[in-house]
């Protein structure tokens, strides 16, 4: 409890940092809420009092100056609460936007492990049931309003009890007193008793459900892709998601149904012992206006303070709860938000050279993914010169796209170093370094926004430019015809936007690695969804396309490497030959045999006997 405290203290400070105007609002409201019951009940008892005796002039001026109070508590009281709503999306924003930054400024290498991943799962999925940051903060407060409320309540039940002490009030008076206050020990116990164990149930509940929630999301956010309703229908996938849906409702169905029947049976005793408290309480009252020891209007004041002590114990205890156990959904945040830079992030600038001549040297360098022993790449040895053009090709597996990461800093090497002109990359300023370099990923994004934002990445959009990025691509006359241009939407998650082909996608991203103008330009698996007459087409013109910059290949057609003046192949993580592609063709290696593999399939499909793939297109 003292731990769940503290971290209570420390989110509100944290709302306090966000929004410091919050917690008084909130409070203020608190204050005001728990106040209006007692001040409806207390001049009702001072009316009803005041009619009893006969002064009826007293009682309409009570009765005014109860609607001109209750009005204005009402009115500020709504005031702060239409403050509080306009302020709570935008704290539950905030974290949001927290937790993407740094989900997307953390080490990629860390972002991909499992241990990230179920840690962001787990940490949405208790932001679901939980409700955030705002409900958790406006049930802290709930705990003050009944807090306040319960002290108000004993304020007035206190006042009989002294009323009666002074009156010299009987043996069966002091009986029911100690009837009572037992009672409502009880009823405290068996209500903190029952709340924590309800607690328990929530958290384990929704343990229980992670993965099913996750994987029921998933599907449901994928059966209504329009990207997949082709493949949905022609592979009749129908049944299948139905089903694994069905699955995973099977999974957390009967969790809720067990959920719901423990929780019942927890709330159905604790609100037996609060009934039977309240019950004690209108007997004590009830005994003392038998007794004639109460006015009307003081019976009407007591019996309704003991109705809000009950009620406010409950809450009380109910909200404490809650607040307890809904701070692990903070707990998770914090300890996301907090996760330490594991690799460095370097403070030396990279030089800015106009030459362009930056020289990469891996000494021996190794890598292996956390929690496993085998080396992805093993010892490697490799220098690459300003203006090179290489291509780097190997049986699926042979660890192409890992080696660009690990120049990338996308991964840290586990064995060896990297270096850049003679300095280990690791030092280097991070944001500086990743300039160097334009790269288009296999598995690379484009986003549903307008086209010339997801050419331009990160900076303004230059009109001009990207016009010139998408021509050089073949694309200029296909997004001119549209009447936005290039300001047109991809794609129709946000809104009306146009449709491209999984080739004119690949362009898309090319031109976006151009548009960058980085000196370093690597493609992996350029042109894997063009047609060969598109691929001819690039790599035709891919000396003035990169022209004056370094560039590495990574493809599985062999056709690509011819263009390049150096050739790597990967096996098993090891490099295994290096050479031209008239060098490799003379070796008895790998890189023959995915060559003439290739062209032998080349000239089944389409008859050709050239030798090499896309002969007819490529020459």
């Amino acid at each position: 409890m003292r731990s769940r405290m503290k971290q209570v203290r420390r989110i509100l400070k944290l709302v306090a940092e966000i929004c410091p105007s919050a917690l008084w609002t909130l409070a203020f409201q608190s204050v005001l809420e728990a106040l209006q019951p007692f001040v409806s009940i207390w001049f009702y008892s001072r009316i009803l009092n005041s009619i009893q005796a006969g002064l009826f002039e007293q009682a309409w001026r009570q009765a005014l100056i109860m609607i001109l109070t209750i009005t204005v508590l009402a009115l500020a009281a709504k005031s702060a609460k239409n403050r509080w709503d306009a302020t709570s999306q935008y704290l539950d924003d905030l974290l949001e936007v927290e937790t993407l930054y740094k989900a997307y400024t953390m080490e990629y290498q860390e972002l991909e492990k499992e241990e990230t991943l179920q840690s962001i799962r787990r940490m949405k999925n208790a932001a679901i049931s939980n409700g955030g940051i705002n409900d958790f903060t406006q049930n802290a407060f709930l705990v003050l309003q009944y807090f306040l409320t319960m002290l108000i309540s004993v304020f007035f039940a206190g006042g009989i009890i002294l009323q009666m002490a002074a009156s010299g009030a009987g043996r069966m008076s002091a009986i029911l007193l100690g009837i009572m206050l037992a009672a409502y020990a009880l009823a405290f116990w068996v209500s903190s008793r029952m709340n924590r164990k309800k607690g328990r149930l929530d958290v384990e509940s929704r343990h229980r459900n992670e993965y099913a929630n996750s994987a029921s999301n998933y599907l449901f956010g994928s059966i209504l892709d329009y990207r997949n309703g082709k493949d949905i229908r022609l592979s009749r996938m129908q049944k299948m998601l139905e089903s694994e849906f069905n699955r995973f409702n099977d999974i957390f169905c009967p969790n809720y149904i067990r959920w719901g029947r423990k929780s019942g049976e927890y709330s159905a005793l604790e609100i037996f012992v609060f009934v039977l408290a309240g019950g004690t309480a209108y007997l004590y009252v009830g005994q003392k206006a038998l007794a004639g020891l109460l006015p009307a209007g003081s019976v009407l004041l007591y019996v309704n303070a003991l109705g809000q002590l009950t009620d406010a114990v409950s809450r009380l205890v109910q909200k404490s709860s809650e607040v307890s156990y809904q701070s692990e959904y903070i707990r998770l945040y914090e300890e996301f938000i907090h996760r330490p830079n594991v690799h460095q992030l370097g403070t030396i600038p990279t030089e800015k050279r106009q030459d362009r001549k930056y020289v990469f040297t891996f000494e021996d360098v190794s890598f292996h993914y956390p929690d496993t022993a085998q080396d992805v790449l093993s010892h490697i040895s490799l220098t690459i010169d300003a203006s090179t053009q290489m291509a780097i090709v190997g049986r699926n597996g042979a660890g192409k796209s890992t080696l660009v990461k690990l120049l990338c800093r996308l991964y840290e090497p586990t064995g060896g170093r990297i270096l850049l002109n003679g300095i280990d990359i690791a030092k280097y300023d991070y944001r500086d370094y990743v300039d160097l370099f334009s790269v288009v990923f296999q598995d690379f994004s484009l986003f549903a926004q307008p086209l010339d934002e997801n050419i331009a990445g990160g900076g303004e959009p230059e009109d001009a430019r990207a016009r010139q990025c998408l021509e050089e691509m073949g694309l200029g006359e296909r997004f001119a015809r549209e009447p936005r241009g290039i300001r047109s939407f991809l794609y129709r998650d946000i809104e009306e936007g146009i449709q491209v082909s999984g080739g004119e996608a690949q362009k898309i991203a090319i031109a976006r690695a151009l548009y960058k103008d980085a000196p370093f330009v690597i493609l992996d698996e350029p042109t894997s969804a063009l047609d060969p007459l598109s691929e001819a087409e690039i790599y035709d013109n891919f000396h003035r396309l990169v022209q004056n910059r370094s560039s590495i290949f990574i493809s599985h057609r062999m056709s690509s490497c011819k263009f390049c003046r150096e050739i790597l192949v990967l096996d098993h993580g090891r490099i295994v030959q290096r050479g031209t592609h008239e060098q490799l063709l003379k070796e008895a290696g790998i890189y023959r045999q995915l060559w003439e593999a290739q062209a032998r399939y080349y000239q089944k499909t389409d008859g050709n006997s050239a030798g090499h793939p896309l002969n007819s297109a490529a020459e």
